[in-house]
């Protein structure tokens, strides 16, 4: 009787360590096992929302101050009290001219929402005119105003502190190890900038770009690894944003988070068929159409006149450029379109 008892609790507990085995490393790769805390319930909260605004600010400088080295103390003086660039680094980017592949957007200003980050025109794909002013003889080209030392010279004293501590003083640019660094704090910062506010449309796109172009990500993962990331993000974020009913800024975060999954289609034909890219189109649509709505009825119930008159301009940028997105994409599909049915007559 031992013996029998014996057999059957040894063959329970292999039967349950297997089972155990296998289902967790199912969950662990699922990422269920990752911790992801949410102290005070900021997250997607409205006070989320304002620090993941405010998250702007910092990650800016952290960029130009250690990836995009303009200028030091000694040399140069931008002329800002408050330590940042003299020209607007609210970088909307709207001339850069981004050759996308078959997406051909050579004419759409393709900034990918990282306006407010300044990432767009240094993401090494192709981002061949920025938008700075570059002017002759302005440091080559960088577009900044350098040699007003008498403007710091007449700041008042805590302006000019201020600025001494967030001005670059070390002449020597950053080893890449040091960029490798600054590139993953950016990119930690920026994941959580999102994960506060995914609604938020510059820093869902800056960390789209994180995660689909090697030159800025520090994941390690290969390129279909990213490409799921991506696709992953902006599938959440989809999802996310359409829940708004009231303010018109999220279903234009939804609209973008769609064409960026169109581009990558389009990037990445090999996987998939005209109808994968025609249905994702009506999904722009339909949250462009959703964004027109609330848009609409934000006008009458006095939510648009809450907005400053800047987030208003910012809104109507966005909407502009975001019909202009979806247009060059529908022309990419009627061009793919038209090279199957060559190739297919071609064969026959």
């Amino acid at each position: 009787m031992k013996l029998a008892s014996t057999i059957t609790t040894s063959a329970l507990a292999i039967a349950g360590a297997g089972l155990w085995s296998f289902s967790g490393s199912q969950l662990a790769s699922q990422g269920k096992f990752e911790a992801k805390p949410n102290p005070l319930g900021l997250k997607m909260s409205p006070y989320g929302q304002v620090i993941a605004m405010a998250f702007q600010t910092p990650i800016d400088r952290d960029w130009h101050g250690g990836i995009e080295v303009h200028d030091v103390l000694t040399e140069h003086d931008h002329g800002d009290s408050d330590g940042t660039h003299g020209h607007d680094h609210g970088h909307d980017h709207s001339g850069c001219s981004h050759e996308h592949g078959l997406c051909e957007h050579s004419d759409c200003d393709h900034d990918h929402g990282a306006e407010a980050t300044g990432l767009a025109s240094h993401a090494g794909d192709g981002h061949s005119a920025c938008s700075h002013n570059h002017a002759a003889g302005d440091c080559g080209g960088c577009g900044h105003e350098h040699g007003a030392n008498s403007v710091t010279a007449d700041m008042p004293l805590l302006d000019r502190l201020t600025r001494a501590v967030k001005t670059r003083t070390n002449p020597n640019p950053p080893s890449p190890g040091h960029q490798w660094y600054i590139r993953r704090e950016l990119e930690k910062k920026l994941r959580f900038a999102y994960e506060l506010d995914p609604s938020h449309y510059a820093n869902y796109n800056s960390y789209h770009l994180f995660l689909v172009q090697p030159s800025l990500g520090t994941s390690g993962h290969s390129a279909g690894q990213s490409r799921e990331a991506a696709l992953k993000l902006a599938e959440n974020t989809m999802r996310y944003c359409l829940r708004e009913q009231v303010d018109p800024r999220p279903s234009l975060t939804a609209a973008s988070a769609a064409y960026n999954i169109i581009e990558i289609m389009f990037l990445n034909e090999e996987h998939y068929s005209i109808d994968d890219m025609r249905r994702q189109l009506e999904i722009i649509d339909f949250c462009m159409g959703r964004h027109l709505s609330i848009l609409e009825k934000s006008l009458g119930s006095g939510v648009w006149e809450g907005l400053s008159q800047a987030r208003q301009s910012e809104v109507v940028d966005r909407q502009r450029f975001t019909l202009k997105l979806r247009d060059t994409a529908e022309k990419t599909i009627l061009r793919l379109e038209g090279d199957e049915e060559a190739a297919t007559v071609s064969v026959h």
